[in-house]
């Protein structure tokens, strides 16, 4: 369970960032499967912040976050091209989901810390869909 500070850093960002109820509520459902930042653990909540950070939020600029590696890309493209619940089975829709949900705008920018995140949210597809991943 969250502190109460992590809480509080999430929500003043949440303001910041100028994100609607149900546009925050689904992030923290697409990337941990949660639908309250209170019912995350304090690891998902760093990396929900790091997340916040990715897209600009505290005066701090974010430390520079290893790339994914090769693996590791290869494993996100494998599972978005037999997923279950993957409709569309391209790059481009794999390019299109990354940018929409994650605000990568490209697969070679996915950072180490955002590849748990995408692959549960892929994982979620298949769920969605009946099928097991």
């Amino acid at each position: 369970m969250p502190t109460r500070s992590q809480l509080a850093r999430v929500h003043i960002a949440k303001r910041d960032l100028n994100l609607s109820d149900s546009m925050y509520r689904d992030l923290l459902n697409l990337c941990f499967g949660k639908r309250s930042a209170k019912n995350l653990s304090p690891h998902e909540v760093d990396a929900l912040l790091l997340h916040f950070q990715g897209l600009g939020w505290g005066n701090a600029r974010p430390a520079r976050q290893p790339l994914a590696s090769l693996p590791q890309l290869r494993k996100i493209e494998v599972m978005w091209m037999q997923g279950p619940g993957v409709r569309i089975k391209t790059l481009a829709a794999l390019r299109h989901f990354l940018q929409h949900h994650f605000h990568i705008s490209s697969i070679e920018k996915i950072k180490a810390s955002q590849v748990a995140p995408i692959l549960g949210a892929i994982r979620k597809i298949a769920r969605h869909a009946g099928g097991q991943v």
